[in-house]
Formats: C-alpha cells, structure tokens, sequence
C-alpha cells in the first residue's frame, strides 16, 4: 500500500494511515500515476509540485483536502473518515 514506511516499522498504523492510503489513491486518479514513495519525500518532496502542476485541473477544495491527506506528520491529517468527510464537504 502508499503508507509511509515509518507507520508500518513502529506499529503506529491507525485510521491516518488509512486516510494516508486515500490521499495517494485520489492524487494517483488525478495525475494518471502512482504517487511519490514516502519513504523518498524526506528527501526531496514532489508532492506539492505536483498537486500545483493539478491546479489547472481540479478544485482547489480537492486539492487541500488531498494535500492533507499526505501530510507526513500523521497529526498533520484527518484523523479519520468523519473528519476527511468533513473537509471534503466545507463550503
């Protein structure tokens, strides 16, 4: 799956890993390609290029909501699939 290797080793898996796994399957719909590794974004991180090369195309609501979806900090994203509904439905 897309889940950060850190979340597996440490056992720190949980609905934000999920909610991680929908961010990368909604920017892979969306750019026609799988997603960086996040094992490789400490590196160098290519997801926020390509979520700005996407502008063009999507909305900036789906957009934000994707791009928290694959915060690196698992704190950073929605915890969970009520709050991810939630943003995806914020007017």
């Amino acid at each position: 799956m897309f889940f950060p290797r850190v979340e597996q080793r440490d056992g720190a898996v949980g609905a934000w890993s999920d909610v991680y796994g929908i961010g990368a399957c909604i920017l892979a719909c969306m750019s026609a390609k799988p997603p960086q590794e996040a094992t490789s974004r400490a590196r160098e991180d290519l997801v926020p290029l390509a979520l700005e090369i996407l502008e063009r195309s999507y909305s900036a609501r789906i957009l934000s909501v994707t791009k928290a979806c694959l915060e690196l900090d698992p704190r950073a994203r929605p915890q969970g699939a009520r709050e991810l509904l939630q943003r995806l439905m914020a007017r």
